[in-house]
């Protein structure tokens, strides 16, 4: 019934259905699926069945999150590993990461469900990528700490499965729809991100 349905569904996307994208990649540009990453298939079929509902009066937010950085286990867990001097880099490519706030996150979901122009797919992550070396070097230095070896990536690999690919494909991700809308980032420095959260963390 009309009376009953939702102004907006915000379904959760990432941006591993990118997969493989070494140069600065936008919503608009034309993605594939990669037969060899699990991530980027799954995304593509389910982002295919969330469009095609067409709900009258119901507007339809697909964000693509990048890895998202906020006080949870896993950021603590790479302060901590940091912190005794066990964090390491990974692998030997580089890849770049796109990344995103829980801070940016809060106020881009107010966003899409206040704003009833808003539809679609959106890349949520920091117009400014890291690249993996970065990433580790910024742990390493908000705990005063330095990085003293490397993780190989077939280790990665045996230990993460497909979540290495994270680490390992580059994903130069570009957040153009929500620029375009004139949402302006909280947080787009990685390093003062991350003493922000090393403060919510350790207190």
């Amino acid at each position: 019934p009309e009376e009953m349905r939702p102004k907006v569904v915000i379904f959760a996307s990432s941006v591993a259905i990118y997969a493989n994208a070494p140069e600065r990649t936008d919503e608009y540009a034309r993605i594939k699926k990669n037969i060899n990453y699990f991530k980027s298939l799954l995304w593509h079929d389910l982002e295919h069945e969330i469009l095609a509902y067409d709900i009258p009066g119901t507007r339809i937010v697909i964000p693509r999150y990048g890895v998202v950085m906020a006080p949870v286990s896993y950021v603590k867990l790479q302060f901590l590993l940091a912190k005794y001097c066990v964090l390491g880099y990974l692998g030997k490519e580089n890849a770049i990461v796109s990344w995103v706030s829980h801070k940016d996150i809060a106020r881009i979901m107010e966003m899409f469900i206040s704003n009833d122009t808003l539809s679609g797919i959106f890349n949520v992550s920091s117009p400014k990528t890291v690249t993996a070396d970065e990433m580790t070097r910024c742990f390493a230095r908000v705990m005063n700490r330095p990085v003293l070896y490397r993780v190989p990536s077939s280790l990665l690999k045996l230990f993460l499965g497909q979540r290495a690919k994270i680490f390992l494909y580059p994903l130069n991700i570009f957040p153009e729809r929500l620029r375009e809308a004139g949402y302006e980032w909280v947080d787009d420095d990685f390093l003062t991100t991350l003493y922000g959260i090393k403060e919510e963390l350790f207190p």
